[in-house]
């Protein structure tokens, strides 16, 4: 595999961040080589500002060299960040004082957390000082500035390619996670004999245990109401680790983020899904709440509706659809896996009332 082909297949795997920052990186380099090209050489005072500017214009030279053993690594994001601190030690003067105020202005507009604080810290710096503050102060104010803005940058990059990892592995784990919650759905009723007009598939009767089950004879379908209560509950809570991803990325820390993408991670955080989906499957169960917005489990069932007519054909011609109650359990369970509030509320709430039962009339 030759150079070009190995370049064409790193770039086909970057991520979308790295690729958005490659295309923006020569041109941040044309105007950073431009800054520098304005400064005077013969103006420096210093021997090590002199030996500053030598190694800024060498590294500008190798970057126009021509592809070669001289020409060396190409230059990245850290390297450029290097260059413009490196550049701004060589300001001085009014021009100094320029640079200051675009940083800052570029700070304030980008959000740079720091930057309401160094524009104060700017605005005292030159208030105590009568005169012009000395060139090596504001030097010094200025790396700070940099360093702030470069941290900035640096971590939205980084963030944006997390996320992006971070969700698509959600959404590889959800699909997964929603092609074992519908498989029932597909699979069990093409085993049934199914009524040419209306026919209702029972998948669970709790109160005699009785249940119509595909020729294989085996038991598992009994479980049919738990086992949607689980999956619908660990596909709620992957639900909910996306919105947070695209919400609240931002507000989020690098380890967070880090830990996000990571696929036990994303595992073990839905798996909170399906402890909340199995406590309120049971506190359903329990019939310590009652109503029409909670489902009834001796009336879970899947229901194949026949529309087949030779007057008017339609299609399709038969249509499964869950039942009432089993919608009512689904919807439960999702919400119980989506919400992490829900399940703890439940649990203060019953807390309450079994306590109050348990207390001594007086």
């Amino acid at each position: 595999m030759d150079s070009i082909s190995k370049s064409r297949l790193q770039w086909r795997w970057q991520e979308p961040a790295d690729q958005a920052s490659d295309q923006t990186l020569p041109l941040h380099l044309d105007n950073l080589e431009l800054r520098f090209e304005t400064i005077d050489k013969d103006a420096l005072q210093s021997e090590k500002a002199k030996k500053t500017y030598e190694d800024i214009a060498a590294a500008f030279a190798r970057r126009r060299a021509p592809p070669g053993p001289s020409r060396g690594d190409p230059l990245r994001w850290d390297d450029t960040f290097r260059l413009e601190s490196r550049i701004g030690c060589l300001l001085r003067g009014d021009r100094l004082r320029q640079e200051i105020a675009s940083r800052l202005r570029w700070a304030i507009s980008d959000n740079v957390a720091q930057a309401i604080a160094l524009q104060n810290t700017y605005a005292e710096l030159l208030k105590t000082n009568d005169s012009k503050p000395a060139d090596e102060l504001l030097r010094d104010f200025l790396l700070e500035l940099m360093e702030a803005i470069h941290w900035h940058s640096k971590r939205k990059h980084m963030s944006r390619k997390m996320r992006g990892q971070a969700t698509r592995r959600t959404l590889l784990i959800g699909l997964l996670a929603l092609l074992v919650a519908l498989w029932p759905y597909f699979v069990l009723p093409s085993t049934v004999q199914i009524n040419p007009r209306q026919a209702s598939l029972w998948f669970l009767r709790i109160a005699d245990s009785a249940v119509t089950e595909p020729s294989s004879g085996n038991d598992f379908w009994i479980h049919f109401a738990l086992y949607t209560g689980l999956t619908f509950g660990f596909l709620g809570a992957l639900f909910s680790r996306l919105i947070t991803l695209q919400t609240q990325w931002s507000a989020m820390a690098l380890d967070e983020l880090s830990n996000a993408r990571s696929y036990h991670y994303i595992v073990l955080r839905a798996s909170i899904g399906i402890l909340g989906a199995l406590v309120v499957y049971f506190f359903l169960q329990s019939g310590l709440v009652e109503g029409s917005v909670f489902p009834k489990f001796k009336e879970l069932s899947m229901n194949t509706l026949s529309f087949g007519d030779s007057a008017a054909p339609r299609w399709p011609t038969r249509l499964t659809l869950p039942s009432l109650n089993l919608a009512l359990l689904i919807m439960w369970s999702f919400i119980a896996g989506f919400s992490e509030s829900l399940v703890p509320t439940v649990l203060s709430n019953t807390e309450r009332q079994f306590a109050g039962a348990t207390r001594p009339r007086s």
